[in-house]
């Protein structure tokens, strides 16, 4: 085809940075259910380093989309801090 769609989980969440930062550890949470050893993940990032990613891959992203806690979707547009606080996970439609 000639466009994909990609979700990934945001490390950018605000709960991510407070578990991180109070606990010193990597989360373990009901989204992210795997110790950072075991993970079948290969790399984690947040919403801003995947935009980047593609920019850097020179991929466009048609959609973008952030999913909340409580499963419900909504665009966002450029690289959005909110959006990086607010998502539980990135939902992307991208194409080269």
């Amino acid at each position: 085809g000639r466009q994909v769609i990609v979700s990934v989980p945001n490390f950018g969440h605000w709960k991510n940075r407070l578990y991180l930062g109070l606990r010193g550890r990597m989360p373990v949470t009901k989204k992210l259910t795997y110790q950072w050893y075991e993970t079948p993940n290969i790399h984690f990032c947040t919403i801003v380093d995947f935009i980047d990613l593609c920019r850097e891959m020179q991929l466009n992203i048609v959609r973008q989309m952030v999913i909340d806690e409580s499963g419900r979707s909504r665009d966002f547009h450029g690289r959005s801090a909110i959006a990086n606080l607010s998502g539980t996970h990135g939902v992307f439609l991208i194409e080269k």
